[in-house]
């Protein structure tokens, strides 16, 4: 078992950033990826995650973040 755990926080005011998708992908080839999760932060700008994790398969992984356009 695996934890992803992340706090993001507006740098203008240090305000919670509440609402944030995080997807995280595990790479399987060059042109092919697995998605392990699709999450949002909460209301106080945290997310954390437990997924299973295979410790004997080697492999690269991508944190993909999108934010809610309201600047």
């Amino acid at each position: 078992m695996a934890t992803f755990s992340t706090h993001i926080l507006n740098s203008v005011n240090g305000t919670h950033f509440s609402g944030v998708d995080i997807k995280l992908f595990r790479c399987i080839k060059i042109d092919r990826k697995e998605l392990i999760f699709h999450e949002k932060t909460d209301v106080g700008g945290r997310l954390k995650v437990s997924f299973d994790l295979n410790p004997e398969l080697v492999s690269e992984y991508e944190v993909q973040v999108f934010f809610a356009k309201r600047f």
